[in-house]
């Protein structure tokens, strides 16, 4: 029996080599048990030909192309226009599951954004299948979003070009609305109190850098009495930003002086209907420097060689104050004396001082003379003083 399955498994292409009617013929002689009639067919049919039979040529198994498509170019973030279809269409029918593999890509976040199935698979005898493509919807205020899809594998198919498809989501959340406020509505024209903070506030969170120019306006006037930032950026995800607004410290004594301070322009955000802030400068009038000189005679040598100058401010300052000294006289600087070109009173203190030094030679001659007196102070004003007259004899 064994003999007789392996010899029709050997001539199983010889019956496929006819027309169905005569395989039918053939297969009833097998099915009755009546091995020899089936025998002599296939012997006699295979030396001499089958009177009305025509042979069948074996064909490959077939290898469709495959075709992408989208239902739409734009899809909406939320419910209810928020799917589509993809789908993958073959060339001709296939007798064998065809499996494409999706690629996907673009700026679109297929975690956040979206949902997208790896592959489309189509069944055996279909033309095509599709899947969805659906959005997540969110809070966030963005822009529109890519999804790129196109083919990557196919499994018992053939690519058809170049099919990159395209989707773009429409965001469908409201633009945010942008607020001013400032931490402190007066400042000092000296640290530490001379600055606030400028903040800029949303009322959402949005998907986007949100930008917001400021227009500055009153008294003041920008660089010479303050400084602050043009624009503030919120970063997407983020409620607020800050600038800082700084006061500049003068020797003028002018008044409070205000600054307006509002927006102008945004950029991925609304300006809410009220977002003026006003902040008010007050004017701290500066600290006077009196210059005073310990002793107006000194020797050209000896422990008498030398006297002291003190610069002494009427009130403490939160800055340095630089007082420069002008010198003139008969005396010649780093020949018959030594001093410094300027007295500097750290902030916070009242007084500093420096030394006038009588420098010794072997000549002899005439007492000379150094004037000394105040040429110009920074972060303080000089106060009416005459210059100091010092004489330095010759002790020769």
């Amino acid at each position: 029996m064994v003999n007789k399955i392996l010899f029709l498994h050997k001539y199983t292409v010889i019956l496929a080599m006819f027309k169905p009617e005569s395989r039918n013929k053939m297969l009833d002689s097998r099915l009755r048990g009546n091995d020899t009639r089936l025998y002599a067919v296939l012997l006699v049919s295979f030396f001499f030909g089958f009177s009305g039979c025509t042979p069948k040529v074996l064909q490959a198994p077939p290898n469709p192309k495959v075709t992408l498509s989208v239902g739409a170019t734009n899809i909406s973030e939320g419910p209810p226009k928020n799917s589509l279809s993809v789908t993958a269409t073959l060339s001709e029918l296939s007798d064998r599951y065809v499996v494409i593999n999706l690629k996907k890509g673009g700026p679109a976040n297929q975690r956040y954004d979206y949902r997208l199935a790896d592959s489309i698979i189509v069944q055996p005898g279909s033309m095509s299948a599709s899947v969805p493509l659906t959005t997540m919807d969110d809070t966030l205020h963005e822009m529109g979003e890519i999804v790129t899809v196109e083919i990557d594998t196919i499994t018992y198919g053939s690519h058809s070009g170049s099919q990159q498809q395209t989707v773009t989501i429409l965001d469908d959340d409201p633009v945010p609305t942008v607020s001013l406020s400032v931490e402190n509505i007066t400042t000092l024209e000296t640290v530490p109190e001379n600055s606030t903070r400028v903040t800029a506030r949303l009322n959402t969170i949005s998907g986007l850098d949100v930008v917001v120019n400021l227009m500055k306006s009153g008294t003041a006037t920008e660089r010479a009495d303050y400084t602050l930032a043009n624009q503030i950026v919120i970063p997407a995800g983020d409620f607020s930003a800050s600038v800082m607004f700084s006061s500049l410290f003068d020797t003028l004594i002018e008044g409070n002086e205000t600054v307006e301070i509002e927006i102008n322009r945004t950029k991925n955000a609304m300006k809410a209907p009220s977002a003026m802030q006003t902040v008010k400068i007050i004017d701290v009038p500066p600290p006077i420097v009196i210059l005073s000189l310990e002793n107006s005679a000194i020797s050209e040598s000896g422990l008498s060689n030398k006297t002291k100058l003190t610069a002494t401010l009427n009130v403490r300052s939160t800055l340095d104050v630089i007082v420069n000294l002008n010198q003139s006289g008969s005396a010649t600087a780093g020949a018959d004396y030594t001093l410094a070109d300027r007295i500097v009173v750290p902030a916070g203190r009242l007084t500093a001082s420096l030394f006038l030094t009588a420098i010794a030679d072997q000549v002899s001659e005439a007492s000379e003379t150094v004037i000394v007196g105040i040429d110009t102070v920074y972060n303080g004003v000089a106060g009416k003083a005459p210059p100091y007259s010092i004489l330095i004899y010759n002790n020769n």
